[in-house]
């Protein structure tokens, strides 16, 4: 993610925020075994703190941040530092599981964040997922496989590497580990930037909504519950080709389920997954540069290039229509470029009345400035089928100084499928009262917001 970040001012109280940060020889970090579980399973956590004892609170976040327990005093320990694996540059910590808890089978499903707090010292987060076995009417996907790609941890990410010898010129890992912990927002990833504003306005408006993340859909889609529409907010660029599969057969061939990418950059690179445990695989995979690819090589007997593992061009990162599967396809917009400020979206002609309908807004009317971080557009090289209707559009300034749109679009689809793409990470801060008056959000943007998610819904 590069871009602006709002101001995070997304409270629900003052306990669960992180009071006395990790630095230096005062060092309080945790992760977990998994990215979700269901009521009934086991949370563990491997801890690593230099503080004597620690204990674990456990928040869900809502419409408030709510404390679901706490722990007794635990014994703490000091654990390894991070191994990199050469080949790949892959950062791990080599930890032990030092924390055990049961998820009570009461707990709603949600977003949840373990607190472990050093005692006389250091706090980190951990975030995880709480998934339900039963279907709701919506169904929120944390970008869990995106924390992952950024996260520097031990000196890489899928952007860059301060550790290891050079692989093959790239200076960059090729593959990341979910077995250490996030370095962003204290250990809690992109939760608080990308995906808590959304949250809290859902929950604070009673939808029937749960939760799973986008490495749960890369691994077993097949294992969720069909909701009436699935809901992506803020960043997922990293998706598995099963998650992609999945949203393809119900979105685009079904019908059954309507797709609401409230976000941008989504679903870009096609990720591998390995390095299986018992709670799934470990290891996220991404040769960036096709080149270096043996596995797109063996595929490609003409040539790889360097896109190879981008959706849009996979399998050899070259445009064929018929072999490869652009974001555009699946959206109706895809991602575009890198905008580092925010700029005023506003509605277009084509921007259905039947959407705007309670919000006091028209067509050509300023939704504010909600348009940034990375954002999409249509391709018009690309195919658009008839139900697809341009929503909102802005010209931005990229960070290389260019003028490109970004650009919003509503799709009925033949199948009868639904589809929203905001092509912005901001739409879901336009629902946070501080973002918004100092956004020129309108007052009619809530109404407008649930307008779109009926739609996706089928009423």
């Amino acid at each position: 993610m590069i871009g602006n970040r709002p101001a995070i001012t997304f409270r629900g109280g003052d306990r669960w925020q992180i009071q006395v940060a990790s630095i230096g020889d005062r060092v309080t970090e945790a992760y977990a075994d998994a990215p979700s579980y269901l009521p009934g399973g086991t949370l563990r956590l491997a801890v690593s703190t230099t503080a004597r004892k620690y204990t674990v609170e456990i928040y869900r976040l809502g419409a408030t941040v709510q404390l679901m327990s706490r722990s007794l005093a635990q014994k703490g320990v000091r654990q390894g530092r991070a191994i990199v694996v050469p080949a790949t540059k892959m950062a791990v910590a080599p930890w032990r599981y030092t924390y055990t808890q049961t998820i009570p089978t009461v707990w709603p499903s949600g977003v949840y964040l373990a607190k472990v707090c050093g005692a006389g010292g250091a706090q980190g987060y951990v975030p995880f997922v709480v998934r339900s076995s039963k279907p709701s009417r919506f169904l929120f996907v944390s970008n869990t496989l995106n924390y992952a790609a950024y996260n520097r941890w031990g000196g890489s990410s899928l952007y860059w590497s301060g550790v290891g010898s050079p692989v093959r010129g790239v200076n960059r890992a090729t593959a990341v580990s979910l077995d250490r912990p996030f370095d962003s927002e204290a250990g809690a990833g992109e939760v608080f930037m990308l995906e808590a504003p959304f949250i809290a306005w859902l929950e604070r408006n009673h939808y029937d909504v749960s939760y799973t993340t986008d490495y749960d859909l890369s691994t077993n889609p097949g294992a969720q519950p069909l909701p009436r529409a699935v809901l992506f907010s803020g960043h997922g660029e990293y998706w598995g080709a099963p998650l992609r599969d999945w949203l393809d057969q119900h979105v685009l061939a079904k019908g059954d389920v309507g797709l609401g990418m409230f976000a941008a950059d989504t679903g870009y690179w096609q990720v591998t997954m390995s390095n299986p445990s018992s709670t799934g695989p470990r290891t996220i995979g991404l040769y960036k540069d096709g080149r270096f690819d043996a596995a797109a090589i063996a595929r490609c007997p003409a040539g790889v290039t360097e896109s190879a593992n981008a959706f849009r061009t996979v399998p050899c990162g070259r445009y064929d229509p018929s072999v490869n599967r652009p974001e555009q396809a699946l959206f109706g917009v895809q991602y575009g470029s890198v905008v580092p400020d925010y700029f005023v979206y506003q509605l277009a002609v084509t921007a259905p009345r039947w959407l705007l309908g309670g919000t006091g807004l028209s067509a050509g009317d300023s939704l504010g400035r909600i348009a940034g971080g990375e954002v999409d557009r249509i391709y018009p090289g690309l195919p658009r089928l008839p139900g697809d209707l341009l929503f909102a559009t802005t010209m931005t300034v990229t960070r290389a100084g260019e003028l490109k749109e970004a650009q919003a679009v509503v799709r009925t689809l033949p199948s009868g499928g639904r589809v929203f793409a905001s092509g912005t990470f901001w739409w879901g801060w336009g629902l946070e009262r501080t973002f918004a008056a100092n956004h020129g959000i309108p007052a009619g943007f809530g109404q407008l917001t649930a307008n779109l998610l009926a739609f996706l819904a089928g009423d």
